[in-house]
């Protein structure tokens, strides 16, 4: 695992919330920011989850914690396709390893307007493994948070 200060290593735990906390979410706040759609649709979802009496928060609080959900998810998708890599149950490594890297260059070559487009190689590795038995519960469209700045 990494090192932490003075030489105590860190946890996978601590690296990903460093991670989430530090490039994340501050990555997905500059998406938001970005786009007009995606701000009217957490504007949008803010005033369903106040309907339903699911929360209070106002609108710059409801986006942190819908942000932190959203990179949570990522991280934790990434981690389950890497886990189905390393334990082959996918025919095809997608993210690490022997034959990642031809993957994404493949992909690019596929659909040349998302070459080098990371983000779109994710959704699209992470609605291939959905196909899988039981994966679609964590990795499908319905159920994934990261398909929710789309």
């Amino acid at each position: 695992m990494a090192r932490g200060g003075k030489g105590r290593e860190r946890t996978l735990t601590e690296v990903l919330g460093r991670f989430l906390e530090k490039r994340l979410v501050p990555d997905l706040r500059e998406r938001v920011e970005a786009s007009a759609a995606v701000k009217q649709a957490l504007e949008g979802a803010l005033a369903k989850e106040r309907a339903a009496g699911r929360t209070a928060d106002d609108a710059l609080a409801f986006r942190e914690r819908l942000l932190e959900q959203v990179g949570a998810a990522w991280l934790l998708s990434a981690v389950f396709v890497r886990y189905l890599e390393d334990h082959a149950l996918v025919e095809h490594r997608r993210i690490a390893g022997e034959g990642a890297e031809d993957a994404q260059e493949r992909f690019g070559a596929a659909f040349p307007g998302l070459a080098g487009n990371a983000r779109e190689y994710l959704l699209a590795v992470f609605r291939e493994c959905a196909r899988l038995p039981g994966a679609r519960e964590v990795l499908g469209v319905k159920n994934n948070p990261v398909y929710r700045l789309g």
